[in-house]
């Protein structure tokens, strides 16, 4: 998000709007993301032109935070959250709903794919999947419980339930 310089030609789209300094710009950007997280797309058109017409940005920031705060976003569970790529952004929202980050993740395989290449494509049954990012082997298999917990780095390690090997794995996007 950018914003045009004082005197500059964009100025006469808005008149009224003061020029934001660089400093104040980042929790500009924090606060529409966290509207996005939270589910503002759930407000009404109105409600959302209403908070729009606001020329003064703490009221209107204010505006968006109470519609914010009266949306319900779904599928905003600890165990839906885990894994996504968006680490802060889905701690921001776990601490919004009052929910502990959840550090490890344990599940029935569903389905398992490997690609060209021996790296295994794993579906669980509350219909997460998980793509294998390292080279190292992992004998699974549908029906069996696996684990998946955090490791350094945001990187995530799968194992069979009982320990012994595991692979270093990623959450993808459900589907072939």
């Amino acid at each position: 998000m950018t914003f045009p310089p004082p005197g500059s030609r964009c100025r006469a789209a808005h008149p009224g709007r003061p020029v934001l300094p660089p400093a104040a710009r980042p929790a500009i950007r924090l606060a529409s993301t966290s509207l996005l997280l939270l589910g503002a797309h759930l407000a009404s058109g109105a409600e959302l032109a209403d908070c729009r017409a606001i020329t003064d940005d703490r009221q209107r920031l204010a505006c968006y935070d109470g519609i914010a705060s009266q949306q319900t976003p779904a599928n905003t569970t600890p165990e839906a959250l885990f894994g996504l790529e968006a680490q802060q952004s889905a701690a921001l929202l776990q601490e919004r709903l009052g929910e502990e980050p959840v550090e490890a993740l344990e599940q029935v395989v569903s389905a398992v794919a490997a690609n060209r290449y021996g790296k295994l494509r794993i579906s669980l049954a509350n219909g997460q999947v998980w793509v294998q990012v390292d080279s190292d082997r992992l004998t699974v298999k549908a029906g069996d419980t696996v684990v998946i917990r955090r490791a350094a780095l945001g990187s995530f390690l799968l194992a069979r339930q009982g320990g012994g090997r595991s692979i270093r794995v990623r959450r993808a996007e459900a589907g072939p």
